[in-house]
């Protein structure tokens, strides 16, 4: 038998990989930079074997805002990118940040409010926008912006907003994220503070509270995560199509994108 023929042969032996699903990565024109896009291509082409593998493409920011994503595909990208992906495949994610049903963890007054009540507020509030990443989110003081708000300041006094009073420094030295998926807790990373605080963190009677979180969240999506502080205390909760990755495992976080993706394309939102 000639080579030729003999690998024809050891071709036709191994299986046509099935593809489980068409994933798209924003990129730039010098490739992924981004560290959450990069760990979510790691996770996807981990789970990949010879039997099933996903179809992985790179879209630049520029194709991303002409591209309309195939129904049933997955897109992971910037907040902005994704949600004029979304809006074109006319998906509506609820908003998260502070569910009802979670209010008796916050610790704190929230409110939903508009830029120009905070001209009125006495005291240090944390402000963000309501719509997701609209602006950065800022420290606002007896009615006054901190120097970093310029982009803040600049929107429509009738923007919506979140108003959360601020949580002092002695009460949080250190924030943790939980990441759910189905109902579990997958794994909890520290992002800020100290290494120091981490024995306080998982002291049991914290770690009962990070349960009765997701216990108690009757309305969650399939996979988002929720921060705290070494306490227990809910900071929020973010979606897990637009989750930052803080050291979780690359496969457990594609796992996450995809079951979120499949919800979303099956009730758009």
């Amino acid at each position: 038998m000639s080579s030729k023929s003999l690998l024809q042969t050891i071709e036709n032996l191994i299986p046509t990989p099935q593809i489980l699903n068409t994933v798209y990565f924003q990129a730039t024109n010098i490739g992924i930079t981004d560290i959450d896009v990069a760990s979510a291509y790691r996770g996807f082409s981990d789970i990949s074997t010879f039997e099933a593998s996903y179809d992985l493409k790179i879209l630049t920011r520029e194709q991303v805002y002409a591209f309309d994503l195939p129904k049933g595909c997955i897109f992971m990208g910037g907040v902005r990118e994704t949600l004029n992906i979304m809006h074109r495949a006319n998906i509506k994610p609820d908003i998260l940040d502070y569910p009802e049903e979670l209010k008796q963890y916050l610790g704190r007054e929230v409110y939903k409010k508009t830029i120009a009540d905070t001209y009125t507020h006495k005291g240090l509030w944390f402000v963000k926008p309501y719509h997701t990443k609209q602006f950065p989110a800022t420290l606002i003081k007896n009615g006054m912006a901190t120097p970093d708000a310029l982009t803040f300041e600049s929107h429509n006094l009738e923007t919506p907003i979140w108003m959360s009073s601020y949580i002092p420094e002695n009460k949080r030295q250190a924030e943790y994220r939980c990441y759910v998926l189905n109902n579990k807790i997958l794994d909890v990373r520290r992002y800020l503070g100290s290494y120091l605080i981490e024995s306080e963190m998982f002291k049991t009677p914290h770690i009962k509270v990070l349960k009765d979180i997701v216990k108690n969240y009757k309305s969650a999506p399939v996979a988002y995560a929720f921060d705290v502080t070494e306490h227990g205390q809910l900071i929020e909760v973010n979606d897990a199509w637009s989750l930052g990755n803080y050291g979780m495992d690359d496969v457990l976080y594609a796992e996450m994108i995809e079951a979120r993706w499949k919800q979303l394309w099956a009730n758009g939102k």
